[in-house]
């Protein structure tokens, strides 16, 4: 992701489509309030720029 001057990876235990939404499962373990922060972010960036693409195809 050039604009945030990093790569991503993400791997999905679950992922739910049903219509016009989806729901993405992320089992953290030995987590704490900032791991749980960052993944939440990484993944609205993931959805905002991956999976909003793919609904409108």
């Amino acid at each position: 992701m050039d604009e945030l001057g990093t790569e991503l990876s993400l791997t999905f235990e679950v992922a739910e489509w049903s219509g016009n939404s989806f729901i993405i499962k992320k089992y953290l373990v030995d987590t704490d309030e900032e791991m749980n922060l960052l993944f939440n972010n990484m993944i609205s960036v993931f959805c905002k720029r991956h999976l909003v693409n793919y609904r409108k195809e």
